[in-house]
């Protein structure tokens, strides 16, 4: 049935697989460190997952398996040299300020607040400032292996599946980083 579905609305499919995915893995691990879950952070990380992450990763992993076809060595590692040169820079980037300003527009809705989003804007940029060169070597570490697996050995119809696997521990990296310089965590 799954692969049904998957067949009929790629990209619909991916973006539900990605965001139950996440919205799982981050509430359990949320559970698991803290005793309680954010829900707030959950909705956050998830749609970011289901409406960014697993359809653009989605249509990008597909280029790639088009440019390198199979799974042997060079193949695997060409997709994940230019996976990671193209992707890694701006996924880190996307999330972080999918947080700041997700995060921003749903405490103001829920406080029935007004958001400053100038205020919003400069700590978000501070926040980058001060984090992406790091987020950018902990990925490098951390981001090769997962593609490299996913690449050689995922088969295509569960590649958003796996990914978003792995990404709930980087979700949760990202989400504690993403927090770590926010006024509500000083």
């Amino acid at each position: 049935m799954a692969l049904r579905w998957r067949a009929r609305l790629p990209l619909a499919t991916s973006a539900a697989t990605g965001f139950a995915v996440m919205a799982v893995g981050d509430g359990a691990v949320q559970v698991g460190l803290d005793g309680a879950i954010d829900a707030q952070r959950v909705a956050v990380s998830s749609t970011y997952n289901g409406l960014v992450y697993a359809p653009v990763m989605h249509v990008w992993w597909g280029k790639l398996d088009a440019w390198w076809p199979g799974r042997t060595a060079g193949a695997v590692v060409r997709k994940v040299l230019v996976n990671q040169i193209v992707i890694t820079p701006f996924n880190s980037l996307c999330f972080i300020s999918w947080s700041k300003l997700i995060g921003a527009a749903a405490t103001g809705a829920r406080g029935g607040e007004r958001v400053d989003w100038l205020a919003v804007r400069a700590q978000t940029e501070a926040h980058l400032r001060a984090e992406l060169p790091t987020l950018l070597a902990t990925s490098c570490a951390f981001w090769p292996f997962a593609h490299a697996c996913n690449f050689a050995f995922a088969p295509i119809s569960l590649r958003i599946f796996f990914m978003s696997t792995c990404s709930v521990g980087w979700g949760g990296y990202l989400s504690y980083v993403s927090h770590r310089l926010s006024p509500s965590s000083s």
